[in-house]
């Protein structure tokens, strides 16, 4: 209620303003034109949040990718956890990586709806960027309930002769080398062929493995080739094409201090009778010992000679050690940038995305075709012993290839001024299928590192190699002591949906808009976990089975759903328009992706549905030289999807229930939840040398009186999964509050052309982190600057910037809870360490610009 007083406020203040200012008119705004609503349109004339950003400024404010496109927009967080895994966050709802529902937010490029691993992946020769604020429930291609981002590459000019074209270099002090270019090539009057590319080698936040001597480092290389065909004034075909391929070495950073040293070199010594404790001397030898005397001796002395004499016992308790020069006695901090895992995490995406678009004037109608296939590769190797509690570390290999193939069909009136329609269809098939695959034989080689070695790293370089071998060859891994786990997730959905969006001008100055979308989702989901038969995992343990995770009447799904909006728009004048809009949201029912067999009353959760209500202003004032934008929002869910991720929960097995354990995959649940929040965004120019603006969110949510969510708790000795009461909690560790500001001056240079200056700073403030709510992710205030000169021409632009002025680094993401691996004897490890993501700290660097 607070917030809808405070943009009342605003509104009353800004409307009755707007008759005092008389105003240069030479200093105007451009004109912003968005096409949110499938046809080209004032940005001020939408009845919802559209925020706009133009490729000039992602190119004054060298705005490379999502991560930092949260510097010029307010309400919006981008983090790329690694380079398969990436996160937005946009009006308190949160996209899951690893989820395998529906997401609130959707991505598109150049109107093609693509994962999150395409969308993250550099921006270059970009028109502009849309971001659609709020549930997408009648024209965007996929539902969405907290918004849509559109990213839209340039297109060939016809009809020109110009060029459009340039060449970009881009160097920065860790180690960024970055070569752009792009062109227009005239194959005749009617058609032209543009073709652009990027080659990106960086080591990112720089992060080191101290353990493994390797650096963060990443390579991104891209090309796009866009045709475009006018034939007639009436017709219009683009054809683009684009390839993207990165490979990086991606070290995950921890952050936090060690825990309690708990250790029993014997624990797996079949009859030896009781603990072992470190100072007692090396035991007897053993009743009907599995292990001869000589074994064990040689594995306690391996084990003894790995601790370091001159630290505390209390410290790192781990047997293979990182250089403890590098590792403070105080513990780690997010921004010391530090990895401790033996395995070295490599990622790579291979992409491509065609796509066909086609308008046809038709005089009173207006005919849009949309046709496009994406196809993607992507490996992940994580080492998810993050805390380096194992010798050998605890490998973790997820492949991924996913097709996507959408058609789209638009029919819009262009004869009545008073009845405006556009009626259409839409179809995407997805097809995904997954490979997770882990080398789990911590327990054993634990035990006798000098006698036992894991397969991956020693007989195979990943988890997927050796599942790879033993499918070819079943059997193979009979005789070694090694436990594989090979898990193949298939997930495809194809979803069909016709929607009608009809706008009545009521008069000059009120409308009333309606929009309708019906769809139908139908999906197949299976998680088919593979055991192949090692000495450890027999055929009576469940070794050479194959044991399907999701119950086979569950694996099939069939949903239907009718999502819609009302608007209504009343210009007090040309320049100001009021609105109140609802639009609803639809989330289909799902199951849960673990790489822990669960309790199947844990897999599936239900369907959300969400309604929200937007009411808002858009205004130019002073004849043009400012732009407010005002909006209040408020959201109602119905059992609100939460993924909890690093839960408690029974492992089940062949034989029934298993362990107590830490599920770092994540259990979903619904709950009922309400969101509400503001948003306001402003543009002046104060001089023909100076403009500024910016952005302001703030946003509240919370779930229902009765919510639970499920708990990380080893206290936990129930059949399901440890729970807590959540009421009244935040539903995600969104900043409830953000702001940016931006301001770009430019002169006359004395020795010609012009020079500039380009400032701008965010801010987003603490919050709690959802997956860990013992540790706060602190407020972060960035501040950049660009300094440069452009000739008179044009043709020559040569730029100095510093990104993070302040070097003000904290954790952005966290991925997991405390340290739950266990050490030979001791259970858990009951460290403090946890793994977590950070904005990149202070960046300096310099860019040159040649056009032509």
């Amino acid at each position: 209620m607070k917030r809808l007083f405070t943009l009342f406020t605003i509104v009353v203040f800004a409307t009755s303003s707007s008759y005092t200012f008389a105003q240069n008119s030479e200093l105007v705004l451009e004109e912003v034109v968005v096409t949110a609503t499938k046809k080209e349109e004032n940005v001020q004339d939408i009845a919802q949040t559209v925020n706009a950003v133009s490729g000039s400024t992602l190119d004054n404010y060298q705005i490379r990718d999502l991560s930092e496109l949260a510097q010029v927009v307010s309400g919006v967080e981008f983090t790329k956890i690694d380079p398969r895994r990436q996160t937005i966050i946009m009006r308190g709802q949160k996209l899951d990586p690893d989820g395998g529902n529906d997401q609130p937010i959707q991505g598109y490029l150049d109107e093609v709806p693509l994962r999150t691993g395409e969308i993250f992946l550099q921006m270059y020769d970009t028109e502009r960027v849309e971001i659609l604020k709020g549930a997408q429930g009648t024209l965007q291609g996929a539902v969405s309930t907290g918004g849509a981002l559109h990213i839209y590459t340039r297109s060939a000019n016809v009809g020109s002769d110009e060029k459009n074209g340039y060449v970009k270099t881009t160097w920065a002090d860790n180690m960024t080398s970055i070569v752009e270019a792009a062109s227009d090539f005239h194959l005749s009057e009617t058609m032209s062929l543009r073709f652009a590319g990027v080659t990106n080698n960086n080591d990112g936040n720089e992060v080191r493995n101290v353990r493994t001597g390797i650096t963060e480092n990443h390579a991104y290389d891209s090309g796009r080739l866009s045709l475009s065909w006018e034939p007639s004034d009436e017709l219009s075909v683009r054809v683009k094409y684009q390839n993207m391929e990165t490979d990086s070495i991606y070290p995950q950073p921890v952050a936090g201090e060690a825990g309690t040293f708990n250790f029993n070199a014997f624990e797996y010594v079949t009859g030896f009778p009781a603990a072992f404790a470190m100072g007692l001397g090396f035991p007897a030898p053993f009743p009907d010992a599995t292990v001869t005397h000589a074994g064990a001796a040689q594995a306690w002395a391996e084990m003894v000679a790995t601790v370091n004499p001159a630290a505390s016992l209390g410290d790192f308790a781990f047997l293979h050690r990182p250089t403890w020069a590098d590792v403070p006695a105080g513990g780690l901090k997010p921004e010391d940038g530090v990895a401790l895992h033996y395995q070295n995490p490599r990622q790579n995406t291979s992409a491509e995305v065609f796509n066909i678009m086609v308008d046809y004037d038709m005089g009173s109608h207006a005919l849009a075709l949309r046709y496009s296939d994406s196809e993607s590769d992507s490996m992940g190797l994580i080492d998810r012993d993050y805390a380096g509690a194992y010798v050998y570390g605890y490998p973790q290999e997820v492949r991924t290839n996913t097709g996507i193939e959408t058609v789209e069909m638009r029919l819009s009136n262009q004869d009545n001024d008073t009845l405006e329609y556009t009626i259409g269809f839409f179809s995407r098939d997805s097809q995904t299928f997954t490979n997770a695959d882990l080398d789990v034989s911590m327990d054993n080689y634990e035990v006798a590192p000098g006698l036992f070695k894991p397969m991956v790293g020693f007989d195979y370089k990943t988890p997927n190699q050796a599942c790879l071998a033993e499918r070819a060859n079943p059997g193979l891994f009979a005789a070694k002591p090694n436990v594989i786990t090979c898990m193949g997730i298939p997930l495809n959905n194809k979803t069909e949906a016709w929607f009608v969006n009809l706008k009545y001008n009521l008069s000059e100055s009120t409308f009333v808009q309606f929009g309708v979308r019906e769809q139908e989702i139908d999906g197949y989901r299976a998680q088919n976990l593979y055991l192949p038969v090692t000495a450890l995992l027999g055929p009576l343990d469940g070794g050479g089975m194959t044991i399907p995770r999701i119950p086979a009447n569950l694996q099939n799904s069939s949903n239907d759903s009718t999502t819609g909006s009302m608007k209504i728009g009343h210009y007090l004048n040309d320049d100001i328009l009021l609105y109140a809009t609802t639009e609803s949201g639809f989330r289909s029912p799902g199951a849960t992706i673990s790489p822990v067999a669960i309790n199947p009353s844990l897999i599936t959760f239900e369907e959300e549905e969400s309604d929200m209500v937007e009411i808002g202003m858009k205004g130019s004032f002073m004849d043009g030289r400012l732009r407010l934008n005002a909006a209040y929002y408020d959201y109602d869910f119905e059992g609100y999807q939460t993924k909890w991720d690093n839960v408690t929960a029974r492992a089940y097995t062949a034989a029934g229930p298993g362990v107590v354990q830490q599920v770092q995959g994540g259990i979903f649940n619904n709950n009922d939840a309400t969101i509400s929040g503001i948003d306001l965004e402003y543009a002046y120019v104060v001089n023909e040398d100076l403009t500024l603006g910016g952005s302001y969110t703030s946003t509240d949510s919370e779930y229902a009186a009765g919510s639970i969510g499920y708990a990380n708790d080893p206290s936990y000795a129930g059949l399901s999964a440890a729970t807590r009461d959540v009421s009244g909690q935040r539903v995600n560790d969104d900043a409830e509050s953000s702001f940016t500001f931006y301001l770009d001056h430019t002169v006359a240079a004395s020795w010609g052309g012009e020079r500039y200056t380009r400032y701008n700073v965010s801010w987003r403030d603490e919050r709690t982190s959802s997956i860990n709510p013992d540790l706060k992710i602190k407020s972060l205030y960035i501040a950049n600057i660009v300094a440069g000169w452009r000739s008179a021409d044009g043709v020559w632009d040569a730029s100095f910037f510093v990104k993070n002025i302040t070097d003000d680094v904290d954790l952005s993401h966290i991925q997991a809870y405390y340290s739950d691996y266990h050490l030979p004897g001791g259970g858990s490890l009951p460290s403090k360490f946890y793994a977590g993501n950070t904005n990149m700290g202070r960046q300096m660097g310099a860019q040159l610009v040649y056009n032509f």
